[in-house]
Order: C-alpha cells, then sequence, then structure tokens
C-alpha cells in the first residue's frame, strides 16, 4: 500500500507498524479531520482473524481500551479494520 492512499473515508497517512500479517496505518477521516489507526491485512487469509478479533473487541468496554469503529474487506481482498 502506498503512502496517502484511501480506504474507505479515510486517507492513509503513513504506516506505524508492519508484521507478518500486514500492518498498521495513520490514517485521517477526510471529511472530519479526525486521525484514527487502521490495521490492514495484506494476506487473505486473515480476513477471518479480523472478523474473530473485530467481535471480541466492539463486545468490550473500558476506559483503557480503544473502540472499534470499523471492519470490513476491500474489494481487492485485503482486510481492513
Amino acid at each position: 500500500m502506498t503512502k496517502t492512499q484511501a480506504v474507505w473515508a479515510y486517507e492513509l497517512v503513513h504506516r506505524l507498524s508492519a508484521g507478518i500479517a500486514g500492518g498498521v496505518w495513520l490514517g485521517c477521516r477526510m471529511d472530519i479531520d479526525a486521525h484514527s489507526a487502521h490495521r490492514l491485512f495484506t494476506n487473505p487469509d486473515c480476513v477471518g482473524q479480523l472478523r474473530r478479533e473485530g467481535t471480541v473487541a466492539f463486545s468490550m468496554r473500558h476506559p483503557d481500551l480503544i473502540g472499534l469503529h470499523h471492519i470490513g474487506a476491500r474489494n481487492d481482498g485485503e482486510a481492513a479494520g
């Protein structure tokens, strides 16, 4: 993925970390200028893992945890959340 590529309503500004399955990017929601982190999997086999983790994250509420706002897969099969 290249710098400043758009995913849904977010512009990916730069990669924060990288791993075996993909990486985490700093994103900016273009319509309201809000920053957020985006975990992107480059391995399509990891989509199930992202969905399982997302289901658990959506159910957790605690002041020390960040919220999950979106989970999905791009048209090219790359998972994003």
